[in-house]
């Protein structure tokens, strides 16, 4: 988002059409649950959480009470603490998680680069006593060295979009999550309908219909590379039809 305002505009639509399915769906024990209004709505603390990644700022306590509770008291009238913004941060992890899904992730361009980061949870000595993710933390091993944690593995597009992300016990190999997290190859089949004297002469008057396996979309030079390679020519003026059907597999 370029501005504050387009963010907090943007995560404040999805808060109000994704809470009150969130609510639907939660399980109760049956008691009565004191719901008390906060002076930070939801969006206000997913927009200040957001931000701060957005950010050049890189500790969370330095950005909070030196920036937002020093200059953006116009824009958040109820700002708290940081003690009380810390004890809304979990409350907004879900929302947070189902906002990168559904409104963040880019589209696939053809090329994409897939990575991996360790998230340690303790040091190394104090792996033994660890208790909070205990049974879900391994201990994994990067180029830095060894840490107790989890992997987060990220695949992006030619572009720095973010595509798909996955979290797993740091002894997790870099190549499990390939399958799950999307297919890296897309089995494309490229139909040609041919035109009468069997070529096209306006360019874009010929359709050509891809189906795409998973996620993933062909830009038209990626489609006329592919056409090439499987022996169909292609001209500047549009592709001619010597082909009715190409085979191809891309990489995604």
């Amino acid at each position: 988002m370029d501005s504050l305002l387009e963010l907090f505009c943007d995560v404040d639509d999805f808060c109000q059409s994704f809470l009150p399915k969130w609510q639907k769906q939660l399980f109760s024990d049956g008691e009565i649950q004191r719901q008390r209004k906060r002076s930070l709505s939801l969006s206000e603390v997913m927009t200040i959480l957001i931000h701060f990644h957005q950010s050049h700022y890189r500790d969370f306590k330095a950005y909070y009470t030196g920036y937002v509770l020093e200059r953006l008291h116009g824009e958040f009238p109820g700002l708290v603490s940081y003690a009380r913004f810390v004890e809304f941060i979990p409350s907004a992890l879900i929302p947070l998680c189902v906002y990168l899904q559904s409104s963040c992730l880019g589209v696939c361009t053809g090329i994409s680069f897939m990575d991996s980061t360790a998230l340690a949870v303790c040091k190394n000595p104090r792996i033994h006593s660890h208790k909070v993710f205990a049974g879900l933390a391994e201990r994994g091993k990067t180029s830095t060295g060894w840490f107790f944690g989890f992997k987060l593995h990220l695949i992006f597009n030619d572009r720095g979009e973010l595509l798909n992300l996955m979290l797993t016990p740091g002894n997790a190999d870099d190549r499990q999550p390939v399958p799950s997290s999307g297919p890296i190859k897309l089995d494309t089949t490229l139909r040609v309908e041919s035109l009468p004297r069997n070529e096209v002469r306006n360019g874009p008057a010929q359709e050509v219909q891809c189906r795409i396996q998973g996620k993933g979309r062909i830009g038209i030079d990626s489609r006329k590379e592919k056409l090439e390679r499987s022996g169909t020519r292609v001209s500047n003026q549009g592709i001619s039809a010597h082909a009715l059907e190409a085979s191809v597999f891309g990489t995604c």
